[in-house]
C-alpha cells in the first residue's frame, strides 16, 4: 500500500506530493486542479508503466495527434506534449512518479524522451496494414523523432518510437494488437472507474468470473443498497450486442416481479454501485481509482457506499483513490472515519490546490470535525 506519492512534470503539476495516504483516499479541489491527473499518475506507477493505462487516459481526453501533413491512414496516434507540464517536450524531457510503501520499500517510474536507439529495434518495423502512403500511393516512411523510454526503478521496461509531431502511434500503445513489455515484479492490479462507470463488456466478464463464489453474494448485497428487492443478477446471453458504453449486460430478478429486468431499467445508481463492487473484486491486492465516486448516488446512499467500499477494500487488500466535488460525499466519509485506526485502515482526504507542491492532508479526526462543524474542506 502506498504511504506517500510524488509527481514531477506531469500534466498540470510541476511538483506535487501527497503524504499520509491510507486505505481510502478522497481527492478534492477546484475544477482543473488536477484530481483526475493524480488518479492517472497513481495508475501508471502501480501498473509498472503499462502503456494501456496511458492510452486509456489520453484517448478519453481526446488528446489525438494533429499534423499539418496528414497521411492516408486512420488513428494517427496521441500527442505526448499533453502529458508534460507546460505542454513542452524535447530530448531529455522526463516525467517522474515515485512513492514509499507501507512495508518500507520504494517504487518509481520515469517516462523520458530520448534519441532513438541505433539500430532501431525490429518491433518498430510497421506491418503493411499500417504503413503510411503518400497521395501518389508510394510508401511514405514515418520520421522517428526519438523514443519514449519507460523505466521502472533502475530498469528500463521498454522503448516506444516517437513520430512526427511528438506522437505515439496507436499500435505502439498496445492497441489493438498488444505490446510486448517487461512486467515489473511489483506490478499490481489496477482498476479504473470513470465518470461513465465501467464498460459493459468488462462488467460482464467480471460478473462471469464471480458466479458461484462468495463474492457473488457480496456484490448482491451492494446492489441491495440501491434496490432492496433485488434477489439475483446474471450476465445476459446477448453478448456483443449494443454499445459497449451503455448500461446493459446484466439482468436482475426482483422480489414480487415476474419479469427479468435489465439493470439499465433501475437507473444510474444501480449501475454505479455494481461497477464499484465488481471493480473492487477485480482489484484484489492492488489499486482502485474512481473518478467522481458519488456520480449517480443520492446522499442517503453515500454512507452505505463508503462502508461497502471500505470493508471490501480492507478484506481484499485494495487501496482506493477517488475524487469528488460533493460536500455530501466527504461528510458521509466521516461515518467510517476512525482516528485510532491502524495504517491499514486509515482514511484521508487530500485537497489539491493549483500551484502548490503539497496536497493538504485531512486526517480521520479532521474529517469528523469538518462534518460535525460544517467546515468546508473542498
Amino acid at each position: 500500500m502506498l504511504r506517500t506519492f510524488s509527481i514531477s512534470n506531469y500534466r498540470g503539476f510541476d511538483k506535487l506530493e501527497l503524504t499520509g495516504l491510507g486505505r481510502i483516499n478522497l481527492l478534492v479541489g477546484l475544477n482543473n486542479s488536477g484530481k483526475t491527473s493524480v488518479l492517472e499518475a497513481v495508475g501508471l506507477l502501480a501498473s509498472g508503466g503499462n502503456l494501456r493505462q496511458l492510452w486509456s487516459a489520453m484517448s478519453s481526453r481526446g488528446e489525438w495527434l494533429h499534423r499539418e501533413r496528414e497521411p492516408l491512414r486512420q488513428d494517427p496516434g496521441l500527442a505526448l506534449p499533453y502529458l508534460f507540464h507546460g505542454y513542452q517536450v524535447d530530448q531529455g524531457s522526463t516525467i517522474e512518479l515515485s512513492s514509499e510503501r507501507s512495508d518500507g520499500t520504494a517504487a518509481s517510474l520515469r517516462l523520458t524522451i530520448k534519441e532513438p536507439p541505433s539500430p532501431r529495434p525490429s518491433e518498430w518495423q510497421r506491418p503493411p496494414s499500417i504503413r503510411r502512403f503518400s497521395q501518389e500511393g508510394e510508401e511514405d516512411p514515418e520520421p522517428i523523432l526519438g523514443c519514449l523510454e519507460i523505466s521502472v526503478g533502475d530498469r528500463v521496461g521498454h522503448q516506444v518510437p516517437i513520430m512526427e509531431g511528438w506522437g505515439i502511434a496507436r499500435e505502439d500503445f498496445g492497441e489493438p494488437t498488444g505490446l510486448p513489455r517487461t512486467r515489473d515484479k511489483d506490478e499490481v492490479p489496477v482498476e479504473i472507474i470513470t465518470t461513465a462507470s465501467m464498460a459493459s463488456t468488462k462488467l460482464m466478464a467480471i460478473v462471469d468470473s464471480i458466479q458461484l463464489t462468495d463474492e457473488e453474494s457480496r456484490v448482491l448485497e451492494a446492489l441491495q443498497l440501491i434496490e432492496p428487492r433485488i434477489t439475483n443478477f446474471r450476465p445476459t446471453v446477448t453478448r456483443g450486442r449494443g454499445w459497449a458504453g451503455g448500461r446493459h449486460g446484466v439482468i436482475l430478478k426482483l422480489q414480487g416481479v415476474d419479469a427479468v429486468l435489465p439493470i439499465g431499467t433501475l437507473g444510474d445508481g444501480s449501475w454505479r454501485i455494481l461497477g464499484l463492487a465488481l471493480a473492487l473484486v477485480a482489484a484484489k491486492g492492488g489499486v482502485l481509482l474512481v473518478d467522481e465516486i458519488d456520480t449517480g448516488l443520492h446522499y442517503e446512499v453515500m454512507a452505505k457506499m463508503w462502508r461497502l467500499v471500505f470493508e471490501t477494500a480492507v478484506r481484499l487488500d485494495v487501496q482506493v483513490f477517488a475524487t469528488s466535488h460533493s460536500r455530501d460525499c466527504y461528510e458521509s466519509l466521516a461515518t467510517i472515519a476512525d482516528p485510532d485506526a491502524s495504517e491499514e485502515r486509515r482514511i484521508a482526504i487530500h485537497r489539491i490546490e493549483p500551484g502548490k507542491g503539497r496536497a493538504v492532508l485531512f486526517t480521520a479526526q479532521d474529517i469528523i470535525n469538518a462534518a460535525n462543524r460544517g467546515i468546508e474542506v473542498r
